[in-house]
């Protein structure tokens, strides 16, 4: 029997919109997305999709499924009929979540009752917590002079009572005696409270909580549940050199908190992500106050730890476009680039605010705020606009001061970033700006972009798999050609000359040097794309709208007669339906954008072939060496010429 941990974990981490995705387009409608019904003959969009709690309900005929009831449903429609366990198994699958099985017991109802019952328990000790702590905003805390109240801590990082009350924050006694002999007749064991590790006894025997004396930042999860906290220290003009105890004290992990799976602010910041479709993610939890404060509330921070799969995977629910806004100092670059490796594998578009240096967004927003008084949220954010940069721009500014060996250094961490952005489009474009930015050639910034890819390959398969993003293996130069041509074959490779399409013309081109594709599947998808733009030129009038409309082809090869060809194109086709539901219509290039991608991969085809004939070539010519056979070897040695040659005309195009 699967265990519940592992349907709740499916629940939780299985986007519903990309189970739902296959059988329609959504739109946003408010803080929700909507659709047509999957489960009636709906002919006005009436299922409501809830991403932040990832489930749908129809109004119309009262539907309502969580993503495996989604799943079974989307299987239904497609003419499939599965069972609850399988399709806990595929979602599993698909999303790389191992599955946790127990042999089938009759107390095994009992156990996970039990689990769930000792979760909620733990839930509600913790709202009892936070309130108390909240409770003691007005009363002393600290030690010598760093003694004040929470309220008064607070108020002198400039926040106002609703931001206090929004957030919950509170001050942490010294000792809490009263409190927790209350808790214990309310049904707390002295075991509930020390499990999470909420209060413990000092050798007084008084009852101390781990962040005693500190101000208290309640830590809610997305779904606005208290799972820990995390306590700062007062500071102390006074301290005493020898005091290393730690700015942060969180609580520690246990069943309902995995710092790991949290994003502090979320759960007050979710509904603006959504409705701006962004988020800012800062470093710490004051900035996220301050920002919230500022009516900036599409902002979330990190609970002490590196940006991670989980992370991105909860921020996908809500947007993929994130802003990075980090401290200005050492520390926070580096954090920076650490968070970019991690968003752009999960396909995120990523920018970033360059703060004044020296500054975080704390104090940045108080700054601007003390200069201008009326400033709104708009102003706010408008400020931000001449720091603001894309994450490309940014970190290729940084090389300017380089030179030697951390120039180079810096290159190969940019080419590596580079190398783990999964959309093929959107890949190819980043590796055009660079060319710009670093003014390196374009043919040297792909060969080593390719060479990055190889070398991290497994880690951006792993990342990538799990979160749903990207494929096994990247795609060859053969691949990614015909993928463009069933796609845009019918785009203009010559303005004035509708016939001459790319689909014509990569036909022609390829011919003309006597070059066919290695796999035979590929070279016959070539020629049957060749023959689908013959059949539509022969049908439909070539006007400039027309041609550049992508898909035309597809109806001619689906019906191709070879049910190989049929397949490929299908598949592609639907790849690129799934690219357009997830990135929009960034997704879909322009025809100036096909034409330079295709006739980059052109001559990529054409290298790597050529290559490979001069290399048999050279075997030949060894040979009739060995068997001194002249007239064999002046005849190879010929033929080894006009293919050098046709590879140094290539390479002299790629060099542009």
């Amino acid at each position: 029997m699967i265990l519940r941990t592992t349907i709740d974990r499916i629940r939780r981490e299985v986007p519903i919109t990309k189970v739902l995705a296959p059988m329609g387009t959504s739109h946003r409608c408010g803080h929700h997305e909507r659709m047509h019904c999957i489960a009636h003959d709906d002919h006005h969009p009436s299922l409501d999709i809830y991403p932040d709690r990832n489930y749908c309900i129809c109004r119309a005929c009262g539907w309502c499924a969580d993503p495996i009831g989604a799943y079974q449903k989307v299987c239904e429609c497609h003419g499939e009929v599965i069972s609850f366990v399988e399709a806990v198994r595929a979602l599993a699958h698909q999303y790389h979540i191992p599955i946790e099985e127990t042999p089938t017991d009759p107390k095994y109802k009992e156990a996970a009752d039990a689990a769930k019952k000792r979760t909620d328990h733990a839930f509600a000790l913790n709202q009892l917590v936070a309130d108390h702590y909240h409770e003691h905003l007005h009363h002393e805390i600290g030690q010598g002079s760093a003694r004040t109240t929470a309220h008064n801590y607070f108020t002198s990082r400039g926040l106002t009572q609703q931001t206090i009350d929004t957030f919950h924050l509170g001050g942490v006694p010294h000792t809490s005696p009263a409190f927790v002999d209350l808790l214990g007749k309310q049904g707390y064991t002295p075991q509930d409270i020390t499990t999470y590790q909420l209060f413990r006894e000092n050798r007084n025997h008084d009852w101390q909580s781990p962040i005693h004396d500190r101000v208290v930042y309640p830590l809610h999860n997305h779904m606005g549940r208290i799972v820990g906290f995390a306590g700062r220290k007062l500071p102390n003009p006074e301290q005493p050199q020898g005091d290393t105890s730690p700015k942060y004290i969180n609580s520690s992990e246990s069943d309902i908190y995995h710092k790991h799976q949290l994003l502090y602010g979320l759960y007050q910041a979710k509904a603006t992500i959504r409705k701006y479709d962004r988020c800012y993610l800062v470093e710490g939890y004051q900035d996220v106050l301050a920002m919230h404060q500022a009516q900036i509330t599409e902002t979330v921070a990190l609970c002490g730890t590196a940006l991670t799969i989980e992370h991105v995977r909860l921020l996908h629910r809500f947007t993929d476009q994130c802003i990075l806004m980090l401290d200005s100092d050492s520390a926070g670059q580096t954090a920076m680039l650490r968070h970019l490796d991690t968003l752009l594998q999960a396909g995120c578009y990523v920018s970033i605010v360059v703060l004044p240096q020296g500054q975080d967004p704390d104090d940045y927003l108080r700054t601007y705020i003390h200069t201008h008084p009326d400033a709104t949220r708009d102003t706010l954010i408008a400020s931000f606009a001449p720091m603001q940069q894309d994450w490309l721009t940014h970190i290729c500014h940084l090389t300017h001061h380089l030179s030697g060996k951390a120039l180079r250094q810096a290159q190969e961490n940019i080419f590596k970033l580079l190398s783990l952005i999964p959309d093929k489009v959107r890949q190819e474009q980043a590796i055009k700006q660079t060319t710009q930015l670093l003014d390196i050639n374009y043919g040297i910034v792909t060969y080593e972009v390719k060479n990055a890819l190889h070398r991290s390959s497994p880690k951006r398969g792993e990342v990538g798999q799990r979160l749903g993003v990207v494929g096994k293996k990247p795609e060859s130069p053969a691949q990614t050609l015909l993928r463009h041509l069933v796609l845009y074959g019918t785009y203009r490779h010559t303005p004035d000359a509708p016939e001459t399409a790319i689909a014509h013309w990569v036909y022609q081109d390829l011919l003309q040097d006597n070059i066919t594709l290695k796999n035979p599947i590929l070279q016959q998808l070539l020629e049957a794309t060749h023959q689908a733009h013959t059949q539509w030129l022969a049908t439909q009038e070539a006007s400039p709208t027309t041609c550049n409309s992508p898909c035309l082809l597809l109806s001619y090869l689906q019906d191709h007669q070879d049910p190989k060809v049929c397949e490929c194109a299908t598949r592609i086709y639907h790849q690129q339906m799934s690219q357009l539901l997830t990135y929009g219509e960034d997704a879909k290039p322009s025809p100036t954008e096909v034409l330079d991608i295709v006739e980059t991969q052109v001559l990529h085809l054409k290298i790597t072939i050529i290559k490979e004939c001069i290399k048999k070539l050279s075997q030949n010519i060894f040979n009739a060496l060995e068997q001194n056979d002249i007239n064999q070897y002046k005849a190879l040695n010929q033929e080894k010429k006009q293919w050098t040659e046709m590879l140094r005309v290539a390479w002299k195009k790629m060099k542009g």
